[in-house]
């Protein structure tokens, strides 16, 4: 058995690859197996996942029809063959250390998964870094088992991204721990899955051992319209079931959810920023209307206050959205969309 195997899924990413597979390769822990699956790329990626395993027998390669990330997981955790599992994106860089410090954490904790930090970096359409960002790290430190974990729960999260996170790979197939099919929101999906499940432990690093791309047209810097689609919404709501069933004690993290529900808001704003010159107004209106009626949503907007936003502009933002002024919010939302499109050229992030 190898100690770890490292899923990445791959998809027109062609100018990034060689980069981040080459900080698989790069791993001061060598036993592992890199397990790339081209997701019917039509750029070359695909191609060039061939080549790439030619010059090293611990990479393997899947070719499929176009499916969305989570599908593309799937297949991963499917032939994965290591103790552990970890993830990485194709456009992304694992620091030289991620696999050997998370693997020593999770042996010296017996823990089902560990936990550890990220640093962004703003890069080019060619991966070419052009800004640092900071670095996004655990609160915590140590483990926690169970019980300790949903006493804990607001401080346990660090990010909803499963790439910063090792996975013991006989606690995921024991409990069917999978990627949703959907093609947003899998990572979460997945995620809530684990934490539903009896896990033993779950460990904490705080380092940055993970290197996070934001990039042009990225799905985290463009308009993707399944987030406003019932399925997505189900996601979240499933996510608030889980937390509300494992909490300590009833309503123990009601705030939590409230505040988690109107940042969910705030994403579907930026979301439709994103969507300006994509979309007319009427059907992005349409969309926060849509959006905002969904029960979980309006539950949330409904009960906030302005403690629970956080700064001014977030609570100017809820009572806009508590008033169903959504003209006014997404204008609000347009404008900070304009603000990030000056940044970025003064940049010169194109």
């Amino acid at each position: 058995m190898t100690e770890v195997s490292v899923i990445v899924p791959v998809y027109n990413v062609r100018p990034f690859l060689p980069a981040c597979v080459a900080s698989v390769r790069g791993q001061t822990m060598k036993d592992l197996e890199l397990i790339l699956v081209d997701d019917g790329s039509t750029d070359g990626s695909g191609e060039l996942c061939d080549a790439l395993a030619k010059e090293d027998a611990r990479i393997r390669v899947l070719h499929t029809e176009n499916g969305g990330q989570g599908r593309a997981r799937n297949l991963g955790l499917d032939v994965a063959q290591g103790e552990y599992i970890s993830f990485v994106d194709a456009d992304d860089v694992a620091t030289p250390e991620m696999l050997a410090a998370a693997l020593a954490q999770a042996r010296q904790e017996n823990a089902d998964m560990v936990v550890f930090g990220i640093k962004e970096r703003y890069v080019d359409s060619q991966g070419q870094v052009v800004q640092e960002r900071g670095e996004l790290l655990p609160k915590l430190s140590g483990s926690v088992d169970h019980a300790e974990f949903w006493q804990r729960f607001p401080d346990t999260l660090v990010s909803t991204f499963c790439v910063t996170r090792l996975y013991r790979r006989a606690f995921l197939q024991e409990h069917g721990i999978c990627f949703s099919p959907t093609r947003m929101g899998e990572d979460a999906y997945f995620l809530n899955s684990f934490y539903d499940a009896p896990f033993t432990r779950i460990a904490y690093l705080q380092r940055a051992l993970y290197l996070y791309h934001l990039r042009p047209n990225s799905t985290m810097t463009s308009f993707n319209r399944v987030y406003f689609d019932a399925a997505h919404e189900a996601t979240r709501s499933r996510f608030y079931e889980i937390v509300r069933r494992n909490a300590p004690t009833p309503g123990a993290f009601e705030k939590y959810l409230t505040r988690h529900c109107v940042q969910t808001a705030h994403e579907a704003l930026k979301q439709l920023s994103f969507a300006r010159g994509q979309a007319p107004q009427r059907e992005r209106l349409a969309l926060l209307r849509q959006f905002c009626a969904y029960p979980r949503v309006a539950e949330g907007v409904a009960a906030c206050t302005r403690e629970l936003t956080g700064s001014q502009s977030r609570w100017l933002t809820a009572v806009l959205l508590k008033k169903r002024r959504y003209r006014l919010a997404m204008a609000y939302y347009d404008g900070q969309q304009t603000v990030r499109k000056l940044r970025n050229r003064r940049m010169k992030w194109q």
